[in-house]
């Protein structure tokens, strides 16, 4: 089974796997990916088109276009099917134990609110469905990555998710 380190081995020219914010669109035009994932940082995974599955040791998630996800840093077996009439694509945004920790500090009196009203139970992957405000924020990413967005830009985006995902989930 092959084994594809992220996000080291999909890393485009002049990107930076030592960045502590990556933001990659991922395509793949044929065929179809079974194999080990290794994720070397934490994830999202916004799929635009297409399906794949993860198995994780806990359970088997089948993933489309309706829903995006939270990754751990650490194994993941994902097999990517193609429709021989499209291709795949997926916005990934990979990002350091760091970001998150300096989110959380910024905007800890929003988080602690929330906490004191919720029982969350660690896991190493959330599902949440789209929203419109979902799928304009992919759209906005797809265009943003016509150039070389700043690390600035980048956190901008990346607070921007989380911010929404507080205020509505």
């Amino acid at each position: 089974m092959k084994t594809i380190n992220l996000p080291e081995d999909i890393c485009p020219p002049g990107c930076d796997p030592a960045d502590e914010i990556i933001i990659h669109e991922y395509v793949a035009v044929k065929g179809s990916f079974k194999g080990r994932s290794v994720l070397s940082k934490n994830a999202i995974s916004m799929v635009v088109k297409g399906e794949k599955t993860m198995c994780f040791a806990e359970k088997t998630v089948h993933v489309t276009d309706d829903t995006f996800h939270f990754l751990s840093a650490g194994n993941c077996i994902a097999s990517v099917d193609l429709s021989t009439r499209e291709k795949f694509r997926s916005v990934l945004i990979f990002y350091d134990d760091a970001v998150l920790s300096s989110f959380y500090s910024r905007y800890s009196s929003q988080i602690s609110k929330l906490k004191s009203e919720l029982t969350v139970s660690p896991t190493p992957y959330i599902s949440i469905e789209k929203d419109d405000f979902i799928r304009n924020y992919i759209t906005s990413l797809q265009l943003m990555l016509g150039g070389k967005p700043s690390a600035a830009m980048k956190q901008l985006k990346f607070d921007e998710l989380l911010l929404h995902l507080l205020e509505q989930q």
